[in-house]
């Protein structure tokens, strides 16, 4: 008896990315913006990681490409639910109801689980710009 896998993300597009789709998943990953071109040899642009990452996401399957999107597009779902998040912040108790008060820590972590899934997909470490858990402070001198 043969089985058929349904792949959530078989509906999406296979068509190479844009350059906003880019942006956006360079961002999930923690990395930088690009930028407009080559401005000289200087820079993020030419550190390993982000070279490997532009070069994946650039030559991508199209399978691999359908996977990147729908990830992409479950954690902008979930940046949207972090962005209402703290309008229940400030009650304690409603009625029975009573307020995670873990909610927006488990939110990110939730988040920043498929924000790694993604750049474990391309084979890249997350970025400098990964925020991690969001319990942190990150001082760039």
């Amino acid at each position: 008896m043969s089985q058929t896998i349904v792949l959530p993300w078989a509906s999406y597009a296979s068509t190479p990315f844009s350059t906003g789709e880019k942006s956006i998943i360079r961002d999930y990953c923690g990395y930088p913006p690009y930028g407009a071109g080559n401005s000289g040899f200087i820079g993020y642009r030419f550190f390993q990681a982000s070279g490997t990452l532009e070069y994946r996401l650039n030559n991508l399957s199209t399978d691999e490409i359908q996977q990147v999107r729908w990830r992409a597009d479950l954690i902008a779902v979930m940046d949207a639910a972090l962005a209402t998040a703290s309008s229940g912040l400030d009650t304690a108790q409603a009625s029975v109801w009573t307020r995670n008060k873990n909610e927006v820590a488990d939110r990110i972590k939730h988040r920043n689980y498929h924000c790694r899934k993604i750049a474990d997909s391309l084979g890249v470490p997350v970025g400098p710009n990964f925020s991690g858990d969001g319990s942190s402070v990150r001082l760039v001198v």
